[in-house]
Order: structure tokens, then C-alpha cells, then sequence
């Protein structure tokens, strides 16, 4: 029910046997030997150029064009490997800007699972569109065993540019699910025969099934200084808002500050329609301590915080699951 992160040190051992033994296999060396292995030992040489990055890179431009993640949404990325041609005569052909046809006038699709319970909230593309007109993706749903598309979710408008661009459309609320079992989401977008439409792939953010999302940054969830410090061993009763833990929230992870205690203590957190815990508690020296805390949340959104002794205490959630 509760998690207690604690950071250690930890020492590499292989290190420092090695070095006893390069120091006793040194002293039967000669002085001539040593001089020649010293430059050696004192610096390994620096990889080669032709090392490179390792291959393949997915998306290479995309991952600097992409709009900021946004809170709550969990993200399933489609590579230019997973963009597959419709027409039996266009060519697929893996270039700087992604994946393109030529030879062939065709659609080029991708599709990625939606787990059950999950919502659809937005797409992004990354195209380069050098028509000179907009050209349209678009967003589709495939059930198991229906054997066709059953809806169309989105219509996605790619303006002309010189260079590849993130195209982000948000779903509209009536379409954002959840979906029946076996959904798929596919994706699609037209390109000309002569590759004047290039897509590199695309971002599907998702919400809920249970998925666990983290905060681009700690949001304040409470803070006791706006009412009174907590007397020695007080129960309050807290509620997550909307802004930061969403309905259908059933997890919290949060870092919980104690400020000030009157002395050594500890601190207890659990869902608020539970009872309090006879076990986890959160302890502190006699000074300010902050503690990593999981804690399942009930539908109401509220918890529970006790406290041994009188302090001060903030709550920022960092995550939720659902």
C-alpha cells in the first residue's frame, strides 16, 4: 500500500579488484614494459567516428519537433518502420525524412493497439508536405472479427511546408472511447507518386486502462501552512482536485514533506475509505524529511494523513495511475 524510496550509494567492486591487480602484476613488470603499457592504461582510446549512434534511428527529426508531452497522457510512438504501403506497386523506401512511396500513388498506414478502458485524447503526425496544397490524414477504428474500419475519429489536416512539421490533433470528446476489446487505431495519409508527402511516423496519447502517467513537474496537492499545523497526532482528511488527479484516478505517487516537527516522528498515508494501516509508517528525525509515497485512491480521491507529531505537511503529486 505504501512505497518508501531510499537512495543509496553503491560501490563498484570489479574497479577496485582490478586496480590491486594491475598494481601486483606491475611490480614482476620491468620499467621498460611498464613505460611502454603506461600510455595504455592512462586513457583507453576514444571511439571511432564510424561508431556512430546506434542504428536504426526512429525518427530522428520528429523527436525534436514534437509538441510537449501533456499531463496525465501516456504515449505510444509509430516509427518509420511500422508505416507499411497500401499499393502492391509503390515502393517503400527509407529516407532522411522517413518513410515515402515512389512509383505509385498511395496510402501509407500505421495502427497500434488500445488497450481495453483506454482513451484516445490526441495524434500527432510528422510530415513533410511539399505539394503546395494542404493534403489529410486520417484516424480510424478496426474491431476484432468486424473485418472493415467501423469509425472514422479524426480528420488530420497537413498543411504545405518546406520541412518537416508535428501536426497535432486533438479528438474530439464524443470520440474519445473507450472502445470495445480488440480495438485497433490505424492511421493513415495519402502521398502522390512522386514522394512529395513523406511521413516519419506519429504519437497516439492515451488515457486511463490503467496506465501509469507521470508529471512533466510535482503539482502542489496540499499544503497545510494555507490552514494550521497539524497538532500531535491529528487525522486529516484530504481531496486530489481535478487539476491534478483526474476522475477515474486510482493511484497517487507523491512526495510528502514534513516541515518542522516538534520532534522525531512519523507520518502515516492511506486511502480515506480505509482504516489507518497498522503498518507503513513514513518516519523523520527531528528535523524536515521528505518521503516518496504509492497510495491507492478511492473514487471520492481522498486520503488520509496522520501525524505523530506537530508539523507542517505538503503533498505533490508526481503521478498518477488510471
Amino acid at each position: 500500500m505504501f512505497g518508501l524510496s531510499v537512495e543509496g550509494m553503491m560501490t563498484n567492486s570489479f574497479d577496485g579488484v582490478s586496480r590491486r591487480g594491475l598494481v601486483a602484476a606491475g611490480a614482476a613488470l620491468s620499467a621498460g614494459t611498464l613505460a611502454a603499457m603506461a600510455p595504455t592504461e592512462a586513457a583507453a582510446a576514444p571511439p571511432s567516428a564510424l561508431d556512430g549512434p546506434p542504428r536504426p534511428q526512429a525518427s530522428p527529426v520528429a523527436s525534436t519537433i514534437a509538441s510537449p508531452r501533456r499531463n496525465y497522457l501516456v504515449y505510444r510512438t509509430i516509427g518509420e518502420f511500422d508505416i507499411s504501403v497500401e499499393s502492391s506497386s509503390a515502393e517503400r523506401q527509407f529516407g532522411g525524412r522517413g518513410v515515402h512511396s515512389v512509383g505509385a500513388q498511395t496510402s501509407l498506414w500505421a495502427s497500434v493497439d488500445v488497450p481495453a478502458g483506454v482513451q484516445i485524447k490526441d495524434v500527432e503526425f510528422y510530415v513533410t508536405n511539399t505539394t503546395g496544397s494542404t493534403v489529410y490524414g486520417a484516424l480510424w477504428l478496426w474491431t476484432a472479427d468486424s473485418g472493415y474500419f467501423s469509425y472514422q475519429l479524426a480528420s488530420i489536416p497537413v498543411p504545405t511546408s518546406s520541412s518537416q512539421q508535428a501536426v497535432l490533433v486533438d479528438v474530439a470528446s464524443e470520440n474519445n472511447g473507450p472502445y470495445p476489446t480488440g480495438t485497433k487505431l490505424f492511421l493513415t495519409i495519402y502521398t502522390p507518386v512522386n514522394a512529395t508527402v513523406q511521413w516519419n511516423g506519429a504519437r497516439v496519447g492515451m488515457l486511463g486502462g490503467g496506465a501509469l502517467s507521470l508529471r512533466r513537474a510535482p503539482a502542489r496537492a496540499y499544503d497545510s501552512r494555507t490552514e494550521t499545523k497539524f497538532a500531535a497526532g491529528e487525522t486529516r482528511t484530504i481531496t486530489l482536485g481535478e487539476q491534478v488527479a483526474r476522475a477515474g484516478t486510482v493511484g497517487m505517487f507523491a512526495q510528502v514533506a514534513v516541515l518542522s516537527p516538534s520532534s522525531a516522528g512519523y507520518i502515516q498515508v492511506w486511502p480515506a475509505t480505509d482504516e489507518r494501516p497498522a503498518a507503513g509508517e513514513l518516519r523523520h528525525p527531528a528535523t524536515s524529511a521528505t518521503f516518496s509515497v504509492t497510495c491507492p485512491l478511492p473514487t471520492s480521491r481522498k486520503v488520509k494523513i496522520y501525524s505523530q507529531r506537530a508539523a507542517h505537511i505538503l503533498v505533490d503529486l508526481c503521478g498518477t495511475v488510471g
